[in-house]
């Protein structure tokens, strides 16, 4: 069988955009980059489970809980995210849980993730997703962005976002022009 992880995958967004600044001159509101080679798992579970769960998937990953809905928690290997009532988005390499606990997707290659830091990163948000982001912290949330669905995931100055592959090209596009007014180093 053939490791995912090992597989070089090619980003929907190679040649987009070179390293360098753009837009504001002398300003830096945004810091764009994209995190490569994805590890993203979706565990779906039923109610019944949901303690059987909490115990196989703290000792694999060595989180004491799980996330409460729209909450992370993380580690030095996973970070786990309730995106949904009974789904977790885990990243990091993926758990092994029984079938009958609950069904676990790879969803590595269905997302492209952008990394988004800096002074203006609420700002460009805000003008793209219908989320109040004033104090989001250890966040998650499934939105849309230009009829498109896309999670979010905010850490204390780190706002992860994924975008479908298919449509990670032009959403790229969008929030690169929005950005252009804040300044942007893309890396």
């Amino acid at each position: 069988m053939v490791d995912p992880v090992s597989l070089i995958r090619t980003s929907p967004l190679d040649g987009l955009t070179l390293p360098g600044h753009y837009g504001l001159e002398g300003e830096t509101g945004i810091q764009i980059s994209e995190v490569r080679n994805l590890q993203l798992s979706a565990i779906c579970s039923w109610p019944r489970n949901l303690s059987q769960l909490e115990s196989e998937i703290t000792r694999q990953t060595g989180l004491g809980k799980l996330p409460v809905p729209c909450q992370t928690l993380s580690n030095d290997v996973h970070t786990l995210m309730r995106v949904e009532p009974l789904k977790w988005w885990l990243l990091g390499p993926p758990v092994d849980v029984d079938s009958s606990l609950a069904s676990v997707v790879d969803l590595s290659h269905a997302y492209c993730c952008l990394s988004l830091r800096g002074p203006s990163v609420t700002d460009l948000l805000s003008r793209h997703l219908a989320l109040d982001l004033r104090d989001a912290e250890r966040f998650v949330a499934s939105t849309v962005m230009h009829h498109t669905g896309v999670t979010l995931q905010v850490e204390t100055d780190d706002h992860y976002l994924y975008l479908p592959r298919g449509f990670s090209r032009s959403l790229y596009e969008i929030l690169f022009e929005s950005a252009l007014q804040f300044g942007i180093e893309v890396r």
